[in-house]
């Protein structure tokens, strides 16, 4: 087993511990570039209310601030299903605010 991969995980399990640590908007610009090579990615990239989540949404920055959560997202289908989920939810999320503003 690599140790970069068991740093990977033990980073993902302390990860919340750690909440306050800043996003770095490199590290996720980086990660954002290198899931862009990948077909399912660049379909979800190109509809313009997931690309405004990647840069404006703190729970998917976060997620995509993660080394550990990007490799898995590039080796794992259900990986892909588990982050479309979330970003369907942050939609949704911000539908109802929205709509709650109006009111």
């Amino acid at each position: 087993m690599k140790i970069s991969y068991i740093l990977d995980v033990i980073i993902a399990i302390t990860g919340p511990l750690y909440e306050w640590r800043s996003i770095d908007t490199r590290r996720i610009d980086f990660h954002i570039h290198q899931l862009n090579k990948l077909p399912w990615f660049q379909e979800l990239y190109q509809e313009e209310k997931y690309r405004k989540l990647f840069v404006m949404n703190y729970k998917t920055r976060r997620y995509l601030d993660s080394p550990f959560r990007v490799k898995r997202l590039m080796n794992s289908p259900k990986a892909h299903l588990h982050f479309l989920k979330m970003l369907n939810k942050q939609l949704e999320r911000k539908k109802r605010n929205h709509e709650k503003a109006l009111w």
